[in-house]
């Protein structure tokens, strides 16, 4: 099982320099970014102003393959978009390790900051989450 956090560098910045509906671009792009294939068993929620958070089973690429993913999309999908293009997330995973070969409840998770590549400092939770299901269904607020 893993929890990936992923927390969008500067949005309140290009908020306050380009406007808003520049930053409600930047959530909808990396919301399109990280939705995973249909197939797999996860879920992807925005948690947050600007923080993200995808919970699924199986292995997992390290957190700079996402970071990857995110930055092929937006240069692929949105290739003249000048917000979208100098985007940068930060991106950090929490994961249940199997113990004895098996998993555990209680599986010791490492702490998403340990894995964190960039400088950007993951924040407590918000309120609400909206999620992604992975049929494409969504978005829900929790």
């Amino acid at each position: 099982m893993h929890c990936t956090f992923l927390d969008v560098d500067g949005l309140k910045a290009i908020n306050d320099e380009r406007g808003h509906d520049a930053g409600d671009r930047v959530i909808l792009a990396v919301g399109q970014a990280i939705r995973p294939p249909a197939a797999r068993a996860t879920v992807v929620a925005r948690w947050g102003g600007d923080e993200f958070v995808v919970v699924g089973l199986g292995r997992v690429k390290p957190p700079h393959h996402l970071e990857e993913r995110v930055a092929d999309y937006l240069a692929e999908c949105h290739p003249s978009d000048e917000v979208l293009l100098g985007l940068h997330i930060s991106v950090g995973r929490a994961g249940a390790r199997a113990v004895g070969g098996r998993r555990h409840p209680d599986a010791a998770l490492e702490g998403p900051t340990t894995t964190c590549t960039s400088a950007g400092a993951l924040r407590p939770p918000a309120a609400v989450a909206t999620v992604f299901l992975p049929d494409g269904a969504g978005p829900f607020e929790l």
